[in-house]
């Protein structure tokens, strides 16, 4: 309900905007890992990899205005029980299930939920369109979590965010108390949610 008005207004934006591409945007992160000597740089061929099975899915689409980061500390409740949206830096042009997707990725949703969420966004579809939606909803949760891992290599690299305001998004935002409250715990806990769900589906790429 809150991402169906964003996405079905998207005429309404008057002025350029940057498009967002889920897929180059880690392909760049990665880049940038091997260029720097990134001490997580043996995991970076498979994230080319991985990203060059999976986009080929995408269908063809037509971009719509898409928020590009939708973490849960970015989706904020008020006194009125009114959803907002925060953090506009990546909002732009997208993939219509790419904000969906990456809600999920969040989650850590099953397949059930992701059958329910295509369902709530799509209408009712027959099994072969779900079939597809699934393949490409599923490269999106892949995507999300290898920007997530790529983003995470960036700030132990030279990012501009203090380790204490890591500690602090840990802290807060992820319930995997196991997880060590830092970048690199960031990055450990993105990459094996990733490996969790490509293996689980690897086979339809």
């Amino acid at each position: 309900e809150l991402l169906a008005p964003l996405h079905g207004s998207s005429h309404a934006v008057r002025d350029p905007a940057i498009y967002f591409d889920s897929f180059l945007c880690v392909l760049n992160h990665a880049v940038y890992g091997l260029e720097t000597g990134s001490p997580y740089c043996s995991r970076i061929p498979e994230v080319i990899e991985v990203i060059d099975k999976i986009e080929p899915v995408v269908a063809t689409y037509r971009p719509v205005f898409c928020h590009n980061d939708m973490a849960h500390a970015n989706i904020m409740l008020d006194c009125d029980d009114r959803l907002w949206l925060i953090d506009w830096d990546f909002g732009g042009f997208s993939h219509p299930m790419r904000d969906i997707a990456e809600l999920c990725a969040y989650a850590v949703s099953d397949e059930a939920l992701d059958r329910f969420v295509i369902e709530r966004s799509l209408g009712r579809i027959d099994d072969a369109t779900m079939t597809q939606r699934l393949r490409e909803h599923r490269a999106f949760k892949l995507a999300s979590y290898l920007r997530q891992f790529t983003w995470a290599i960036l700030q132990t690299c030279e990012g501009s965010r203090t380790d204490e305001d890591a500690a602090h998004s840990m802290t807060r935002n992820f319930a995997e108390g196991s997880v060590d409250a830092s970048y690199e715990g960031f990055l450990e806990l993105t990459w094996g949610r990733y490996r969790n769900l490509w293996q689980s589906c690897h086979d339809d790429y």
